[in-house]
């Protein structure tokens, strides 16, 4: 019995926070993660996943997005999204972690 914390658990591998983090992302094998799950839930504990993205050690590269689109906005392009690049992009893989979260729960659930 007890609570398993994991360390930080990516949502994006170009946004690394260091060696020998774990990733998950879309297309992302989840067998091992299975494995870690049942490993970890052995003698009953839970196991709370921290997912994480590294927020301001975003890399240069994948600013560039957003840079492109506020210099276009300083020549008086009109903005047509209701989210920055940056910020849908994040809003997305916390999406994905979230619905791979519950469709794990369901497959547990029906099996």
């Amino acid at each position: 019995m007890g609570l398993i914390i994991t360390g930080n658990v990516m949502v994006d591998r170009r946004a690394m926070t260091g060696t020998g983090t774990v990733v998950l992302e879309s297309g992302t094998p989840l067998e091992p993660f299975r494995r870690w799950a049942q490993a970890s839930r052995k003698e009953g504990a839970q196991v709370w996943m921290q997912i994480n993205h590294p927020g301001r050690q975003v890399m240069a590269n994948m600013m560039a997005l957003v840079k492109r689109r506020l210099r276009a906005l300083g020549n008086g392009a009109t903005q047509a999204r209701r989210y920055s690049p940056l910020m849908t992009m994040l809003i997305g893989q916390f999406r994905l972690a979230l619905l791979t979260r519950r469709y794990r729960a369901w497959l547990a659930a029906a099996g």
